[in-house]
């Protein structure tokens, strides 16, 4: 995917308003992701895209037909901080959750990390599309149940 065709997908995937697919915007998000937007729908739909909340620290699981996932977004961008003495690494966030995505799956690694075929698997893409449509399932859990969920995944 190249990077203008990257742009124009989190244009479209952040410009969903009113928690609404319209029919230009599946035209256009079929056009560019084609199955994997499928894909990515189907699991928002079957309900296979869980946010977890534990003590203020959040995380996302999609379960695929593949196995359970585990999707990270707003990754922090390591960049040398100039303010400060020495090189002191500052985190400095990013704004992009299209472009600093990670999902545990091997469609992930081989097509995104090993080539330029694709910009995300359909697990990020489902994360993405179930936040601005409002239909992440949102769990909080206590330290007992988090590691109970674990060893279950494990």
């Amino acid at each position: 995917m190249s990077l203008a065709t990257s742009q124009i997908a989190k244009a479209i995937i952040l410009g969903i308003k009113d928690q609404e697919l319209g029919e230009d915007t599946v035209v256009s998000l079929h056009r560019i992701f084609q199955d994997t937007f499928l894909e990515a729908l189907d699991l928002i739909d079957r309900e296979k895209v869980i946010h977890f909340v534990h003590q203020n620290r959040e995380f996302i699981q999609v379960t695929g037909s593949d196995g359970v996932h585990h999707i990270f977004l707003d990754l922090m961008d390591l960049r040398a901080n100039d303010e400060g003495e020495g090189n002191n690494a500052g985190a400095i966030k990013l704004n992009s959750r299209v472009a600093i995505s990670w999902c545990s799956c091997e469609t992930f690694l081989t097509r995104f990390l090993m080539s330029t075929e694709e910009q995300m698997c359909e697990h990020i893409l489902a994360v993405l599309l179930g936040n601005q449509l409002g239909r992440l399932l949102t769990k909080t859990y206590n330290n007992h149940e988090i590691c109970l969920n674990f060893l279950e995944n494990s």
